[in-house]
């Protein structure tokens, strides 16, 4: 046998099947604007993460300039540093020079003579100091060189030639 619902049911039927549409509506609604705010949600992380972008491009192009500055600074402390190195070489090469040399020499580099500025800038340290040894040997050289007659203690000057009051060569 069929049964058929009671009146009572048959509302309590209606009932929920207004009910299960009533919801389906408000959530079928609600959905676009549920939807519209998940892209502001979006658009909104996507402008974070542009600014974050932004932030991270500016602090490149300052890491780069600093960069740059830095280097430059290297090649003008490295400029810095040659030029007191060479300064210190030539203060020391112009102190062996003066004393080394007779004060008259002193004035007349002081004086930026001739030979001073010769001396300053064509000649290394070890030249100058070679030469003033040379100088300083000079006289000792000039004797040993110097012929003699071998009887008499006057100077013979015929180089390579037998002196005529003696029979054996200088």
């Amino acid at each position: 046998m069929i049964r058929i619902p009671s009146p009572g049911a048959m509302l309590g039927l209606a009932k929920a099947t207004v009910e299960l549409a009533v919801e389906s509506t408000v959530v079928m609604v609600s959905l676009p604007a549920r939807a519209l705010g998940l892209i502001d949600a979006a658009e909104s992380l996507v402008d974070r993460i542009g600014s974050v972008v932004d932030r991270a491009e500016d602090l490149i192009a300052r890491t780069e300039r600093v960069v740059g500055e830095a280097e430059f600074a290297v090649r003008e402390v490295e400029t810095i540093t040659a030029a007191a190195a060479t300064r210190g070489r030539d203060r020391r090469r112009d102190r062996v020079h003066r004393q080394h040399h007779r004060p008259g020499l002193r004035a007349d580099r002081r004086q930026g003579s001739t030979a001073g500025r010769a001396v300053r800038d064509e000649l290394s340290v070890e030249e100058v100091e070679a030469a003033i040894k040379l100088v300083d040997e000079l006289p000792a050289i000039t004797e040993h060189m110097s012929p003699t007659c071998c009887r008499s203690s006057r100077p013979w000057k015929g180089w390579g030639r037998t002196s005529p009051s003696c029979s054996t060569s200088p």
